[in-house]
């Protein structure tokens, strides 16, 4: 029987499987092992719930009266931040806790598990707390903006001093989180920096190159919308919506330049330079064939340019284009330009034809002729008919005495007179109200005295 009871032992299966506690009230033993950490859960759960409940009903407080630190953006993102914050450390109290009641911190692993779940929770508090600065900076750099332009004298530095802390949080945050998550797989930390650092030593030109190009396309970039930012409010050639548009145009030809070299320095860093430069022709290749079939686009935007730098009118102006198209300019984009008919319609003209189009810019002339032809019975004297217009322009506000109205007999046809009168304005936006006063006052005219026949 003892032999028996010998031999099953050996063939027992080798699983480790966790203590089950026992569960006596009143055992000093028992609130160790299990009382006290499910207390200590219990009071981290209350904790919690508690200052959640804190910080749901002064948020929208907080919302109303945005200060120079935080706005509603921020607010919001730090209510989700502090919601994952509570929820990871009540998942990792919840942890220690069942470790602690079911006895498994004995299992062999549970030592490097419970070091990667703790470094996870670190680089999640890291990353919030990173976010959370990077937001407060940018509030305080708008700020700054806005105080400025009501007049307020606050550092100029101080939006530049942000996006600069912005990315320097971002990389040291970056590196820690970096170091945290290597060193969950890599236990040999020093052969890791030794090989890291080899690296680095090897590769010390490609990888300053690379950095260098970073920073010099970002500070190019800056520079670009300085310079724009300040042309859109002193340049009259230009209007805002075309500058932001070649703001974004540079930003975009920048960003590509910066990713291709940096593209082929990644590559050639890992000696595989040749596949970088292969990447590089690809995306250049497909670049230009994009060009090439978006060419209508792009040749409306350099004549949008060409338009905007040579200025032959501007929004407002009344023109002539189109051969026979009469029209306010409503908008000048960079790809159509919005002309207002004298009937209301919106046309856009694409830019490559506006171009090609003779245009006549009535609201740049110092004065504006106003033709009018009309019939006139061949019994009616030349003299009368010249008294009856020159009563009929009298008076009309808008009409200017100099140049001087004329009217020509221009043709017979039957028994009428074919006349041309034409009469002056500055108002180019009157013209139809002032051709309907004047043809109303000469139809009023020849009716008072009598003249029946008069065709139009």
């Amino acid at each position: 029987m003892q032999s028996s009871i010998s031999g099953s032992s050996i063939f027992r299966p080798m699983v480790w499987m966790p203590a089950l506690p026992t569960f006596e009230v009143g055992d000093a033993e028992w609130m160790n092992d299990v009382g006290w950490p499910i207390l200590a859960l219990v009071g981290v759960l209350t904790v919690s719930l508690y200052l959640w409940s804190y910080l749901s009903k002064n948020y929208e407080i907080w919302k109303a009266h945005e200060g120079r630190y935080f706005d509603f953006e921020v607010l919001e993102a730090s209510r989700r931040m502090a919601l994952i914050f509570i929820v990871s450390l009540l998942f990792l109290c919840c942890y220690v806790v069942v470790s602690l009641v079911f006895h498994l911190t004995t299992h062999p692993q549970w030592p490097e598990v419970t070091s990667a779940l703790f470094k996870l929770f670190a680089m999640l508090i890291i990353i919030l707390a990173a976010r959370l600065v990077v937001m407060v900076l940018n509030r305080m750099a708008r700020k700054h903006g806005t105080e400025t332009a009501a007049g307020k004298k606050m550092p100029a530095a101080l939006e530049y001093s942000a996006v600069i802390l912005s990315y320097i949080i971002y990389i040291v945050s970056s590196i820690v989180v970096l170091l945290l998550a290597v060193s969950i797989f890599t236990k040999d930390l020093d052969l890791l920096f030794s090989n890291i650092g080899t690296f680095i030593s090897d590769k010390n030109p490609a990888i300053l190159g690379t950095i260098a190009v970073i920073v010099g396309i970002y500070l190019a970039i800056k520079m670009e919308e300085t310079i724009l930012e300040d042309v859109k409010f002193r340049s009259r050639k230009f209007n805002p919506q075309v500058i932001d548009l070649i703001q974004v145009g540079i930003r975009y030809i920048l960003t590509i330049i910066g990713v291709l070299i940096v593209l082929y320095n990644l590559f050639y860093i890992i000696e595989m330079g040749d596949v970088g430069v292969l990447l590089v022709l690809v995306t250049l290749i497909f670049i230009i064939l994009g060009i090439v079939m978006s060419y209508t686009t792009v040749q409306n935007i350099i004549s949008g340019l060409v338009l905007m730098d040579i200025s032959p009118f501007e929004v407002g102006d009344r023109i002539r284009i189109m051969n026979d198209m009469v029209g306010d300019v409503f908008e000048k984009g960079l790809v159509f330009t919005k002309v207002k008919t004298l009937t209301g319609e919106i046309v856009d003209i694409p830019n490559s034809k506006v171009i090609r189009q003779e245009i006549t810019n009535f609201s740049r002339l110092p004065s504006h002729g106003v033709v009018l032809n009309f019939d006139v019975s061949f019994e009616i004297p030349h003299e009368r008919v010249e008294s009856y217009v020159k009563e009929a322009l009298q008076g009309v506000e808008g009409i200017l005495n100099d140049p001087k109205p004329s009217l020509q007999a221009e043709d017979i046809k039957g028994r009428v007179i074919r006349y041309k009168l034409v009469f002056f304005t500055k108002d180019v936006q009157r013209e139809a109200t002032l051709r309907s006063v004047v043809i109303q006052r000469i139809q009023d005219i020849f009716h008072t005295e009598g003249h029946k026949f008069i065709g139009a």
